[in-house]
């Protein structure tokens, strides 16, 4: 007896009955399945890869809004610099001081301005003027030149001054005296204070200040948003401070309950936070009898050191305490004499005339 052989193969068979063998299919079986492993591996590859672009494009496009911070930053300091600048001569002038003249060096040109024009501005007091250096010969002056027998000057290179003229020098002048304001020229207006401790990572959105009638306490909110760039979060501490009006500092309120130093936080305390985008604080405090004396809600955002970051001041308008009325006496009650039904008899007379009148069966005397 033969034994059977342990393999398989697969057979087409046709309309008319013939069979057809259909060979290879173990290769072609395999053949598919590398073929499907591959493209799962490809397609896991490019996923990976497209992760990581959009990884790195994000970074880019942090650091892309960093750099035009910084460039916005630089423009202002340079605006304020070049300011100080022209007032510093002007009080040199009016003093008296000889004012050098200040030339662009070739490094600082102008963007789009041609090798052959190069404009000097000079500050005086009346204003800026610009003076034009004469533009280079035009290429068909040479061959003119020639023809009535003179030569010309060889060409200078762009960047290269001729040896008889000297390259700007810029001459660092001492710092002139600036007189010291007087106490009424400062502005003590809210804003302008907070102007100048807003730092330009963190800013503090609308203040919201009410009194809760229910609970007698007073509730605030208010936003505290990330300026800079969401990969940098920022931590610190936030304290408001109700005051203004006719309230001495020392009866001010904190939110929450810290020290005051002259009406203003100390940097030790407050409500922490920690921010990548902003954070909505929400503070209470108890309320006296009269929350209404409060006039001012100031916000104060310090960093992790203590130092102050934002200064914001906004006017709040908290309601005062309904006057208490003393409660109306009762009505006084007033007796009236029971009817002649039910008692049996009479109602008595209130007067000795309309008792007489009665009697007689008259109008009683007025």
């Amino acid at each position: 007896m033969s034994r059977p052989e342990k393999r398989w193969q697969l057979l087409l068979v046709a309309d008319d009955g013939r069979i057809i063998p259909f060979r290879r299919i173990k290769g072609v079986a395999i053949a598919l399945v590398v073929l499907v492993v591959l493209l799962g591996v490809l397609c896991i590859g490019l996923g990976w890869r497209l992760t990581v672009q959009n990884v790195n494009h994000a970074h880019t496009l942090d650091q892309l809004s960093e750099a035009r911070e910084r460039a916005d930053h630089f423009k202002h300091e340079h605006e304020l610099i070049s300011a100080e600048l022209v007032l510093a001569e002007a009080r040199m002038e009016k003093a008296g001081l000889p004012i050098p003249r200040r030339e662009e060096s070739p490094a600082a040109a102008i963007p789009g301005q041609t090798d052959n024009e190069r404009v000097v501005t000079e500050k005086t007091a009346e204003g800026t003027r610009p003076s034009v250096t004469p533009p280079a010969p035009s290429p068909a002056a040479p061959e003119s030149q020639a023809s009535k027998g003179t030569t010309a000057p060889p060409p200078v290179a762009a960047g290269v001054h001729p040896p008889d003229r000297k390259p700007a020098v810029f001459v660092d002048l001492p710092a002139p005296r600036v007189p010291q304001p007087t106490p009424a020229e400062p502005s003590s207006t809210p804003s302008a204070t907070a102007s100048q401790t807003i730092s330009p990572s963190v800013a503090v959105g609308a203040i919201t200040v009410r009194y809760n009638a229910a609970t007698k306490r007073i509730q605030a909110r208010f936003r505290i948003r990330n300026t800079g760039s969401r990969r940098t979060p920022v931590a610190g501490r936030a304290v408001m401070v109700l005051g203004g009006g006719q309230v001495p500092t020392d009866r001010w309120l904190a939110l929450p309950d810290v020290t005051l130093v002259d009406g203003k936080p100390d940097g030790r305390g407050g409500r922490k936070f920690r921010i990548s985008r902003f954070v909505d604080m929400d503070l209470s405090v108890q309320s006296p009898k009269d929350p209404s004396v409060y006039q001012t809600a100031t916000v104060y955002i310090f960093d992790k050191n203590g130092a102050l970051m934002v200064e914001q001041t906004a006017a709040v308008d908290l309601p005062a305490p309904a006057p208490k009325t003393a409660p109306a006496p009762p009505p006084a009650e007033t007796e009236t004499p029971p009817p002649a039904e039910t008692t049996g008899s009479e109602p008595q007379a209130d007067t000795v005339e309309e008792a007489i009148s009665s009697e007689a069966g008259g109008v009683p005397a007025p």
